[in-house]
């Protein structure tokens, strides 16, 4: 064949596919009026804009690719592309872009659509009215699970209604939180267009506001609250059309974080932060679209957490702002009478080497002190995927009241590392709940006669002992410490001495490290907030005989400083009320 008609040919065909790239002249790129489908891929801009404090304010705009999928049609492997190679569900190697059940709702192998009925029922509502949901997420590329934000359900009806959307936010630690909130109705005109034709479209909306519950930025403490508007989907998954075609869906939704009003902290306040995520066109999930997306954003899948330290490097060396250490999750408690969860955590950190040595030694120590007095303890974990631990005496605990049954209820294994580097109860009691945020217990009294069976011991303390005492901040060395802590329970083991004081050494490192690292960096804690002065900290709230500041970085109450702070937009007044 002649180059002189090869080479026009080839000309075209490049020509042809970069207008299909930046210039889409389909309707499924440019969102008219198609035929359903129970797949789409979404071209999104995400907008971030902080408006508090005012020397601090700050914005950025990016583009973000993203999947809206029926959970039906996705399990069924209805949507798999090239027989999964380009997309598919579920585990599998060597495909370009998945989505894996692994990577939502919390660890485990189920389907996300299982997972997601069994949250529903956990929390009180009904699973079987949930037929089929929209999901909009991002997916895994070239095997990599990058950082996923936010992905929202849809939750619809047999009769196509839809009756819950359910928030799943992840942090950039790893853990996961759901909100679980109701469709509320109301029509709002959403945009008139003019493409080749004047459409007109219309969209419900949706609008909550629910308190915080979820540690997502280190620039925000976990109080106020979210104003959360979400435009309903055009059509169902599980939509019959009687007409051939409808709306593609154009989803959007914007978040505001608001601030606690200075009058009643129960009260919304000022809008400290907003995000925004906006389609700018719809594709129906095909091979051919899916291939131009990828290659229109080639790396955008790869780039979400390089672009969340960058904008964090900005708000933190630019504009000043000081961090918030990541707080213990909320605990989810199982509700006596109900039955029902109450919280919305889904996944936690798994237990560092550490905490696993410290939870190991405190079982055995409770089972020894059970054994000795004759009483029943239960502890209970925040994360509901880890069963309550109940210890009692070897013979039994017949005829037991409530009185000699302990129940500890914790949020995290950092409860067991307090334990281990506390050298009396008096001092874990410090930690608990109204300061640090780690635990709380039925009966003082009850976890005092506990935890100081060494209480009695004479003699020179120990090294480990030494070593804790070491921790302490001076104003706490007047606090009656006994010779050996609660958890050295054998002395005369040269390896279980050996073991602890490894434990305590490692620890102590670790928190000059962190210590180190933040000081040669220049980063900086917002002002009482330092891990490594978290007994500082305790002792502080314990004299000033409230919890103004809550254990988990939640603002409790505001001084008259904190308030004029507040009004003139200081930054130092995230210490009070901006966190």
């Amino acid at each position: 064949m002649s180059p002189s008609i090869i080479l026009p040919g080839i000309l075209a065909s490049v020509g042809l596919l970069y207008l299909a790239v930046q210039k889409p002249l389909f309707w499924w790129l440019r969102g008219t009026p198609c035929a359903p489908h129970t797949g789409y891929i979404l071209h999104n801009t995400t907008t971030h804009a902080r408006f508090l404090p005012k020397e601090s304010s700050h914005s950025f705009t990016y583009p973000i690719l993203g999947l809206f999928v029926s959970l039906n049609a996705l399990e069924n492997h209805e949507l798999d592309l090239a027989k999964g190679w380009l997309f598919g569900y579920g585990p599998g190697r060597g495909r370009i872009t998945g989505l894996r059940s692994s990577a939502y709702l919390g660890a485990g192998t189920a389907s996300i659509k299982d997972k997601l009925q069994e949250a529903l029922r956990e929390r009180g509502f009904d699973p079987a009215s949930l037929d089929d949901a929209w999901l909009l997420t991002m997916p895994s590329y070239l095997g990599f699970e990058g950082i996923n934000p936010l992905s929202v359900y849809f939750c619809y009806t047999a009769q196509q209604q839809l009756s819950l959307v359910v928030l799943e936010v992840h942090n950039t630690f790893g853990e996961q939180h759901i909100y679980i909130i109701r469709a509320v109705k109301g029509w709002f005109l959403r945009e008139i267009s003019c493409l080749l034709v004047l459409t007109c479209s219309f969209y419900r909306f949706h609008q909550w506001t629910i308190p915080r519950q979820f540690h997502v930025s280190p620039f925000n403490d976990r109080s106020g609250f979210y104003r959360i508007v979400v435009a309903e989907p055009p059509h169902a998954p599980n939509y019959t059309p009687s007409t051939k075609s409808v709306n593609p869906p154009r989803w959007s939704i914007r978040i505001d974080l608001l601030t606690q009003s200075l009058e009643d902290p129960n009260v919304p306040g000022p809008a400290k932060f907003t995000a925004t995520l906006r389609p700018t066109s719809t594709l129906p999930l095909t091979t051919p679209a899916l291939i131009i997306s990828l290659l229109q954003w080639p790396f955008a899948l790869f780039l979400s957490f390089p672009r969340i330290c960058y904008q964090a490097w900005i708000l933190h060396y630019r504009k000043h702002l000081s961090v918030y250490p990541r707080p213990d999750p909320h605990p989810v408690i199982r509700d006596g009478m109900s039955g029902h969860l109450k919280g919305g955590g889904t996944q936690w950190l798994p237990a560092t080497l550490l905490e696993r040595f410290a939870m190991r030694r405190t079982y055995d120590f409770l089972q020894e002190r059970v054994n000795e007095l004759h009483i029943g303890i239960q502890l209970v974990c925040g994360d509901p995927s880890k069963p309550t631990k109940y210890i009692s005496p070897n013979n039994g605990l017949d005829n037991a009241s409530p009185s000699d049954v302990l129940v500890v209820t914790y949020s995290a294994p950092r409860f067991f590392t307090n334990l281990l580097i506390s050298p009396s109860a008096e001092h874990a009691l410090l930690l608990r709940e109204e300061t640090e945020g780690t635990f709380k217990v039925s009966s003082e009294e009850l976890f005092k006669k506990v935890m100081d069976g060494n209480e009695g011991s004479a003699g020179e303390a120990s090294y480990a002992q030494r070593l804790r005492f070491s921790f302490l901040s001076e104003s706490l060395r007047g606090v009656y410490t006994p010779a050996l802590g609660a958890l050295d329970r054998n002395p005369t083991s040269l390896d279980l001495d050996l073991r602890m004081i490894v434990a305590l050494l490692a620890f102590a490192a670790f928190d000059r490290l962190e210590k180190w690292i933040y000081v040669l960096v220049g980063a900086r804690f917002v002002p009482g907030y330092e891990p490594w002065k978290r007994w500082d900290r305790a002792i502080e709230r314990k004299q000033r005989g409230d919890s103004r500041l809550g254990g988990n970085g939640d603002a409790r109450d505001v001084d008259e400083h904190s308030k004029a702070a507040y009004k003139l937009g200081s930054v130092r007044r995230e210490v009070r009320v901006d966190g």
